[in-house]
């Protein structure tokens, strides 16, 4: 049966399978490589020290590391790393969990192994989905606003053109934030034409 491991405020370090004797991972959330002997191309024998490798933090949040051995490398996220060696998995879950919701606490007293619909479900996801979903909304929002059709007429109220957006007049020289305020009712003309959101009535189209 598998032991189920204890914390410590002590820093533990074990073995990396299939990178033994290269690099070492420790229950803080750290990845070191070992000091070793190096032959190199001419077969001159020279010593590597070890040291902590530099991490570096992923889109979505998580922290990898690269670790090269034979000329390969291969990157890993730290958390998973952390996990496989220092959190017990009796049931042979598939997810690892952060207790805290800090990608970047990678401690193994932070970690989990979890379900997906557990790890889904957990803490503050669902309402940052909800917001993400609202912030998108937003976006979409605000986007349609943009591409409102925009009318430009001359002052004796004939059509000019219609405009896709006011974005498409800015790219033919003339001001968004001006014509935009131009069909708020704010100003009354820029460049010498008059702008609207709505079709005149008097004008056929």
């Amino acid at each position: 049966m598998e032991v189920q491991y204890r914390f410590s405020d002590e820093e533990i370090w074990k073995d990396i399978k299939g990178y033994e004797g290269y690099y070492q991972v420790s229950n803080k959330g750290r990845i070191r490589s070992l000091n070793r002997t190096i032959v190199d191309s001419r077969g001159i024998k020279f010593n590597k020290k070890g040291k902590l490798l530099s991490t570096h933090k992923g889109e979505n949040g998580y922290v990898y590391v690269s670790l090269k051995k034979n000329n390969k490398t291969r990157t890993f996220t730290v958390h998973r790393l952390v996990a496989i060696y220092f959190v017990s998995n009796l049931l042979n879950l598939p997810i690892v969990n952060h207790k805290d919701e800090d990608k970047e606490n990678n401690k193994a007293e932070n970690l989990e192994w979890c379900t997906y619909e557990y790890n889904n479900s957990y803490g503050t996801k669902i309402a940052r989905g909800m917001e993400n979903r609202d912030n998108s909304y937003i976006a979409a929002r605000n986007k349609k606003v943009l591409s409102k059709k925009v009318f430009q007429y001359d002052f004796d109220d004939n059509l000019i053109k219609i405009w896709a957006s006011t974005r498409e007049c800015q790219r033919n020289g003339f001001s968004q934030s001006c014509v935009a305020a131009c069909c708020r009712g704010e100003y009354k003309q820029h460049k010498g034409y008059k702008w609207s959101y709505e079709r005149r009535d008097n004008v056929a189209l």
